[in-house]
């Protein structure tokens, strides 16, 4: 059964990847182990027409080392698009995502 590990931190973890460079915002943050061996992450990413596999990169390699998230699946959104996932439309708060 999935499960959100519990020592992960939600807040912890939008804050760092937030400030990597050409990422605005991040929302939509879901982790889950969907079993023993293996955790996943989803999320929106709000960019400024930067490189998005630089970015990728960069997001995929500090949740491997931090959290041993080995899959990692990622929305991108220009900073002038709006975010087309209807329940986040003026994005929730990404603590609240431990639910």
């Amino acid at each position: 059964m999935e499960s959100v590990p519990a020592e992960l931190n939600i807040r912890e973890l939008v804050i760092y990847l937030s400030a990597i460079e050409g990422v605005i915002d991040l929302h939509h943050v879901h982790v889950r182990e969907p079993d023993e061996e293996h955790r996943a992450q989803e999320g929106h990413v709000t960019n400024a027409k930067a490189d998005m596999n630089q970015i990728k990169r960069a997001i995929r390699q500090w949740l491997c080392q931090q959290y041993s998230i080995e899959h990692c699946t990622l929305k991108f959104e220009l900073n002038d698009e709006a975010c087309t996932y209807p329940a986040h439309n003026g994005h929730d708060d990404p603590a609240d995502n431990r639910q």
